[in-house]
């Protein structure tokens, strides 16, 4: 009877993450990751040191700098041009803007989840599923990613 429950949980959550992921009209930038990708190893969670989101004042140009690719890598000085002046990343780490989406004004955390070279963003928050909107966030790694998967998940 608990693994029928389990199964039941389990279903429900995965039917809410993929109606965010699939709804209409889905915003390119929506990407759920793949099961092959989440196959891959090292499976880590970035702590939230090693990123930020940035300035919301700088997310158009954030956008246009991510319309035709899902991360770049960034200089220094971009940290500061992206309103992030005290974050910064240690030595042997390089910074990336990365896509991102969110929901709900903002209420909820970011969360960035690496499968072998791949990261996948995740937004979580609270409340019905709204509209998604976009950002991005400057991440420090020490690889340059295959892949960037983004999804937004609510929790009633």
């Amino acid at each position: 009877m608990k693994f029928a429950y389990g199964m039941t949980i389990s279903l429900f959550l995965t039917a809410a993450v993929i109606n965010v992921a699939y709804g209409a009209p889905q915003d390119s930038w929506i990407n759920p990751i793949t099961f092959a990708a989440r196959s891959e190893l090292p499976i880590l969670d970035l702590p939230s040191l090693e990123f930020a989101e940035i300035s919301v004042s700088t997310k158009r140009t954030a956008e246009n700098w991510l319309n035709e690719r899902k991360f770049r890598a960034i200089e220094s000085r971009d940290i500061e041009f992206f309103g992030q002046a005290a974050f910064s990343c240690v030595a042997q780490k390089k910074p990336f803007l990365i896509r991102a989406v969110y929901a709900n004004g903002g209420s909820g955390r970011f969360l960035v989840r690496r499968y072998g070279e791949n990261l996948q963003v995740s937004y979580d928050t609270l409340g019905s599923a709204s509209e998604a909107q976009r950002s991005a966030l400057i991440v420090c790694l020490e690889f340059e990613p295959k892949e960037i998967y983004n999804i937004v998940s609510f929790t009633m």
